[in-house]
């Protein structure tokens, strides 16, 4: 005789129900609205943490669910990870927004904010090597649609690989972002941390804006300074960054004598206070009549040593000036979000499209009414134009200084 048990059934049928009306869920993420939310794969293109970090702040800002599957699908480790869940984490606090699937090596998230972005003292750590930076690039534009001045505790590795540098962010994308999109912040240094043992520290203060201005960069005109950075942690010979220095500025002289003769290197050795870990990197800098800022960097690696590492970095530096481009490789997927959401047309002058830029302009046309275009030059350059949304604050009524 086959058994049934009804009573059964119907508690676990109610489940969701139950669940979801004890977590508070509001008609946002109820059934009526379920068809509205944005399914990502997580797997296209560059297919790693980039994509699921731009979906989350389309998401935050613009109100809309969304579920991201295949995420970091090929990767080594696929799924969500430790510096992937702080990310989650941070965005979560700042609006609310009901989570599922946060668990380690999850390949998929549902993500649906449940109130509007909030000012507030925020905390975040990787609770590892993870990268500071890629924890700004969620923090960041988010706080600038908050409802007032943001703050953030951030802690994890300010110097990897596979990231960009606390370097470039106070040196590039902080000045440029200010002078074009109007945005207004504070970033404070207070512990370098270098891969794998991270523990850096860094205070950011997040003023809120109305809207975003658009981005019209598509002049190299002259060079107007060069500068760089030559850093090392306490155990590492002060020889290092003096020869890094030196390798540099020779590598110019030969191949860029105009960055050569304007350049000015800062060789640094932190104090033990002022740095957790191993390591030593080499970042460099110009600024154009434009108001372009370009850069090239890279914390020293094992497997490469610090005369190989300054030769690559002035390299790179040197050819990117030579291209004339307005944007380098490391600026350019970190601007679609802000042109996606500004008011009127961007257009910037980069080199070629990265795989991280391409996630990004996948992920803003996806979830927005952001319109992309690509202009090919015959000199191998490209024009990524974008018409925004125009998005504003209703969050605040006057702007911030």
């Amino acid at each position: 005789m086959s058994k049934s048990y009804p009573r059964i059934s119907n508690i676990f049928l109610a489940l969701p129900c139950i669940v979801l009306e004890a977590m508070g869920s509001p008609a946002s993420i109820g059934p009526t609205n379920l068809a509205n939310v944005v399914s990502i794969d997580g797997s296209v293109h560059e297919g790693g943490g980039q994509l699921l970090r731009v979906a989350l702040v389309f998401s935050s800002i613009l109100n809309k669910p969304v579920h991201i599957n295949n995420i970091r699908l090929h990767r080594k480790s696929p799924g969500l990870q430790a510096e992937h869940i702080a990310s989650v984490e941070l965005a979560r606090n700042m609006c609310k927004a009901d989570v599922r699937h946060m668990v380690k090596d999850s390949r998929q998230l549902f993500f649906a904010p449940r109130t509007n972005l909030t000012h507030d003292e925020y905390d975040a750590d990787t609770k590892g090597h993870g990268s500071v930076t890629l924890l700004m690039q969620v923090g960041l534009p988010l706080a600038m649609f908050s409802s007032g001045i943001t703050q953030f505790s951030l802690k994890g590795s300010t110097n990897t690989f596979n990231a960009p540098s606390l370097d470039f962010y106070t040196n590039a994308w902080d000045p440029l972002t200010f002078k074009f999109f109007g945005t207004n912040m504070e970033i404070r240094d207070i512990r370098r941390g270098f891969f794998p043992k991270g523990r850096g520290h860094v205070y950011l203060e997040v003023y809120p804006v109305q809207y975003l201005r658009p981005i019209d960069l598509t002049e190299f005109e002259e060079i107007v300074t060069t500068w760089g950075r030559a850093v090392c942690t306490p155990d590492i010979k002060i020889d290092t960054v003096d020869i890094m220095g030196d390798i540099v500025e020779e590598y110019l002289l030969t191949h860029h004598r105009e960055a050569y003769e304007k350049i000015d290197i800062l060789r640094e050795q932190l104090r033990p206070y002022e740095a957790h870990g191993n390591g030593s990197a080499i970042y460099l800098f110009a600024e154009t009549t434009s108001r372009a800022i370009l850069s090239a960097g890279l914390t020293v690696q094992k497997y490469r040593g610090f005369n190989e590492t300054a030769v690559q970095v002035a390299q790179e530096f040197s050819n990117l000036l030579k291209t004339k481009v307005c944007v380098d490789d490391y600026m350019q997927d970190q601007l679609i979000v802000l042109m996606a959401l500004a008011k009127g047309k961007s257009r910037i002058k980069t080199g070629n499209i990265t795989l991280h830029t391409k996630t990004a302009i996948h992920v803003a046309e996806t979830m927005s009414r952001a319109k992309f275009n690509i202009v090919d030059n015959k000199d191998g350059t490209h024009i990524i134009e974008c018409d925004g949304i125009g998005f504003e604050n209703k969050l605040i009524d006057r702007p911030y200084v």
